[in-house]
């Protein structure tokens, strides 16, 4: 539990840095989603067509149909309040080469994520892309 609060403060802090929105500061098209998912995620964040990726036996991991193959899985999505008082949601999903069916082995800060940041729109019912980090890294601590 202390490495994964570890990872996700390191990660909070480069993503929220700022009170100002990727959406504000840059030119980019309004995501909508309606839950927050991994398939609503895969169309229309990563705008992939379903046949280009496939679900796995587990809830939130998808296999890229690629050469390399890749495995994406959604960690639990993160409920916070930022600075204004507003509630965001932040969902960070762990990309895995995979070598002869299993994850590649990374070495400490080696390991690729992608991080989203939503805000709900309760009128509407959806959920906003705000922010994002592609291909962030994630490193690893020892609890010693």
């Amino acid at each position: 539990m202390k490495k994964l609060l570890k990872k996700v403060t390191l990660l909070a802090t480069f993503l929220f840095m700022s009170n100002l929105s990727f959406a504000d500061t840059f030119n980019f098209e309004k995501i909508n989603i309606t839950q927050i998912n991994l398939n609503e995620i895969m169309k229309n964040v990563y705008k992939m067509k379903e046949n280009n990726y496939q679900t796995t036996k587990k809830v939130n991991q998808v296999l890229i149909k690629s050469s390399p193959e890749v495995l994406l899985t959604m960690r639990p999505t993160i409920e916070y309040e930022n600075i204004q008082g507003k509630t965001h949601y932040q969902v960070v999903i762990d990309i895995d080469e995979l070598v002869n069916g299993k994850p590649k082995k990374y070495e400490k800060c080696a390991k690729s994520v992608d991080a989203f940041t939503f805000s709900k729109d309760i009128q509407q019912g959806k959920y906003t892309l705000i922010g994002m980090l592609l291909q962030g890294s994630v490193c690893n601590f020892d609890d010693n």
